[in-house]
């Protein structure tokens, strides 16, 4: 699937959008088994669905492993990835 067209958004309403979309039942189930989700650290385990939406509405490849094996990221168009940037580790 390709990205979504008609629709502009800047990336920091994307970025708000996303940020405010995280909760436990958005959560990776294998981080859950890890550490449960909080409001306190609210990018815990949603590196794969951000991917994804990310993936949905800006094209881009999705990449597994990189830098963490296991997790997936979204290797957007012009973008480089903020490595290190808020990961959602539990002891973040």
């Amino acid at each position: 699937m390709g990205p979504v067209t008609g629709v502009i958004h800047s990336l920091a309403d994307i970025d708000r959008a996303i940020r405010a979309s995280w909760a436990a039942d958005t959560c990776s189930p294998d981080d859950v088994a890890r550490s449960p989700w909080t409001v306190e650290n609210p990018s815990w385990g949603q590196c794969d669905v951000t991917a994804l939406v990310l993936n949905d509405l800006l094209g881009g490849d999705l990449v597994v492993g990189e830098g963490e094996p296991g997790r997936r990221a979204a290797r957007l168009p012009l973008v480089e990835p903020a490595a290190g940037r808020d990961r959602g580790r539990p002891d973040a």
